[in-house]
């Protein structure tokens, strides 16, 4: 099975970090979005670590010899939760467009142009 090993260590390290710094990162957003929106960011910028292997195998020392340090997964991830601490739920939020997704106020404005 073929595994991004980083993954793994962000889904470890991330929620480690709000643990360990929870009075830090208290007024820190981590709904479902984004959190996502944090491991996204943390992974386009720490280099993949492609293992194959088992569910819930262990990498060997000569797999890991590549990956960056622990110190350095988390910084990029403590500069990751700082920038979407900035940005929390203002990136637009794609939405089908069309009839059943109009506001209330728009459907009214239509139906009074087509009473008149």
């Amino acid at each position: 099975m073929l595994k991004n090993y980083m993954e793994d260590l962000v889904d470890v390290w991330l929620p480690q970090i709000f643990r360990d710094n929870a009075e830090k990162y208290a007024d820190v957003c981590k709904c479902p979005a984004c959190i996502a929106r944090m491991k996204k960011e943390a992974l386009n910028r720490l280099k993949p670590l492609y293992l194959l292997g088992s569910p819930g195998e262990v990498p060997s020392m000569e797999h890991l010899k590549g990956m960056p340090s622990q110190q350095e997964v988390i910084a990029v991830l403590e500069d990751v939760i700082g920038k979407v601490r900035e940005q929390a739920h203002r990136e637009p939020q794609a939405r089908p467009s069309g009839p059943q997704f109009e506001s209330l106020a728009n459907l009214r404005r239509r139906n009074d142009r087509k009473g008149r």
